[in-house]
């Protein structure tokens, strides 16, 4: 009896682990289909120039211009198919991605070209041209107050008003002032701005010079425009801490990273940011190179424009330059 009684456990464990393995080995099976058929759609292919529909290839030809094309990519995004590009351009590496139709969708600054070992280039001289239109360079406002015409705000739900000045200052790029943020006990997540009340720009052309002055845990500091209200807009900054040249899109409070490259540039030294926004097209550069070419459709209506620092990040300002541009 006890024997029978054993036989019967025992097939019914063989038969259990068994089933057990049925299920194991089709859950691999159906496990392995599935990461093929992702890797299919989202794996990208290497191809030539002459692989290309011709509205890419026409496209990626006036893109490199008198640059070198490094290579071509096919891949799935979004699930469409688009095809990414690596150039070189005036020493500047890029990667572009093309739509179907040749429409660029993103262009981004990968780095400057490597040469005899060196990994990052610093960046020119600081730009002395100007833009068309309106200039601030504080040179004729009071010292030791907020210049006439500028409103401070802060961005960010724990953010405390921070202290901007005109302060007085020898070798600024125009003397004798500057605009400044001072003093400031913000952290993390938080933006101080100075913004230029009653001003209603989008489609524009932002310029300022900016040099860092301290931060201990953030250093970031630039342009913002496109400000609608103390909770929306964009912004382009450069941060010596990271190295790393970024723009944002604020959006209630929230900020959404459209683009990053790693520069490296002099933290004592003066520096020039300039945007072009153009419908939701924005153009950033650094001491007269474009690092970043980003599409961006979050904010479309017109807004302030003025600068910022982020955190703890505290900053100089002079010659603040402002214009509006055609669609």
């Amino acid at each position: 009896m006890k024997t029978n009684v054993w036989k019967s456990v025992r097939s019914r464990f063989a038969m259990t682990r068994s089933l057990g393995g049925w299920v194991v080995t089709a859950l691999s099976v159906l496990l392995i289909a599935f990461l093929v058929h992702v890797l299919a759609q989202e794996g990208e292919k290497k191809v030539g120039i002459d692989q290309v529909p011709a509205e890419v290839k026409a496209a990626i030809l006036k893109q490199v211009a008198d640059g070198r094309l490094v290579d071509i990519a096919e891949l799935m995004e979004g699930g469409k198919k688009v095809y990414e590009i690596e150039m070189v351009v005036s020493g500047g590496e890029y990667d572009v991605l093309f739509s179907l139709d040749g429409e660029v969708l993103r262009k981004t600054f990968a780095g400057f070209k490597a040469k005899e070992g060196e990994q990052e280039k610093e960046t020119g001289k600081n730009d002395q041209s100007s833009l068309p239109g309106t200039k601030w360079s504080f040179d004729d406002q009071k010292v030791g107050a907020v210049p006439t015409g500028w409103k401070a705000i802060q961005i960010g739900a724990k953010a405390k008003p921070a202290k901007w000045e005109v302060v007085g200052k020898a070798g600024a790029p125009s003397c004798p002032n500057v605009v400044a943020l001072t003093k400031t006990g913000n952290s993390g997540d938080t933006w101080n701005l100075l913004t230029a009340e009653g001003t209603k720009l989008a489609d524009l052309s932002l310029r300022a010079k900016v040099r860092v002055i301290s931060g201990k845990n953030d250093q970031g500091s630039g342009l913002v425009w496109r400000a609608a209200d103390s909770g929306n807009c964009y912004m382009a900054r450069w941060t010596p801490l990271s190295r790393n040249f970024r723009v944002y899109c604020i959006k209630n409070g929230k900020a959404k990273r459209l683009a990053s490259v790693n520069v490296r540039a002099d933290r004592k030294a003066w520096h020039t940011i300039q945007v072009d926004h153009r419908g939701n097209r924005v153009v950033a550069s650094l001491d007269g190179r474009k690092l970043i070419e980003v599409k961006d459709t979050t904010l479309a209506e017109a807004g302030m424009y003025g600068v910022y620092t982020k955190a703890d990040a505290a900053a100089e300002f002079d010659d603040v330059q402002v214009g509006a541009i055609g669609p």
